[in-house]
């Protein structure tokens, strides 16, 4: 008999049986063998000259990466709100992706017009930052209320902003909480939490006086449409290969990302 797993749910706050859910959603093909490895056991390898992927453990699951962080309710409606439209933003945009020269376009500028939810497409993934950050953050950001109400468009809370960057249909997905970044010369910080599954990456900015490039796609207008709302959009975004540690990509120096 599997062992229930009680915690506080990251999106209603209460103690509860906590379930397995998909991040991303499975529908999106979440679904195969997927190997998890721990981000502090990675840098400390590359940090030591090691091979982070060859020389770290990992930990292995059957159907797809999943973590239990949530209650069911809030799992079911959140699901029921906008997994749908994610999925089908998603699946979009891997096939834009098959049809361009990928090694051409990585750290390029590129762009698409979509059909697309964007409320409802930004509260998914907001539902998945959810699960990712502490619940502590989520209740001062106001993401629980949030994504609980479909129609709200404004979270209650401590300002924030999404970023969306695309990457190669085949790059490695990774996840962190919230990590702070300090400019020595300015003496500004910057805290980010991160989320890449393709074709998508996001970073959360939870320092918005310290902005993100110009170049990453801020979806935080997507906030400003009704629920259900379908719109044609033009998404310009940069194309970004990523590497195992938090925040790196081939190519790309965070400095260059970030404006303090």
């Amino acid at each position: 008999m599997k062992k229930k797993t009680i915690g506080v749910c990251h999106i209603c706050g209460q103690t509860k049986e906590l379930t397995f859910e998909h991040l991303p959603p499975r529908s999106t093909g979440n679904k195969g063998i997927v190997k998890s490895y721990d981000h502090d056991d990675l840098l400390q390898a590359y940090l030591v000259g090691k091979e982070p992927i060859t020389s770290c453990k990992y930990r292995q699951f059957q159907g797809g990466y999943q973590l239990a962080t949530i209650c069911s309710d809030c799992n079911n409606n959140t699901g029921a709100y906008y997994v749908r439209d994610y999925t089908a933003f998603s699946k979009a945009m891997v096939s834009a992706l098959k049809a361009i020269d990928s090694i051409k376009m990585i750290n390029h500028l590129i762009e698409f017009d979509c059909t697309i939810k964007p409320l409802n497409f930004y509260k998914q993934v907001a539902a998945i930052f959810c699960s990712v950050i502490d619940p502590e953050t989520v209740s001062i950001l106001g993401l629980g209320d949030f994504v609980l109400d479909k129609t709200a468009s404004t979270p209650k809370g401590k300002d924030f902003n999404i970023y969306m960057y695309l990457v190669p249909i085949d790059s490695c997905s990774r996840h962190t909480t919230a990590i702070t970044y300090s400019k020595i010369d300015t003496g500004k910080h910057l805290t980010v939490a991160e989320f890449i599954s393709p074709p998508f990456g996001f970073i959360l900015n939870l320092s918005p006086s310290s902005v993100l490039s110009t170049k990453l796609y801020d979806i935080s207008s997507f906030r400003h449409y009704a629920y259900d709302q379908i719109e044609t959009i033009r998404l310009s975004s940069l194309f970004l290969k990523p590497m195992e540690l938090f925040f790196s990509f081939e190519g790309v120096n965070i400095n260059d990302l970030i404006i303090y």
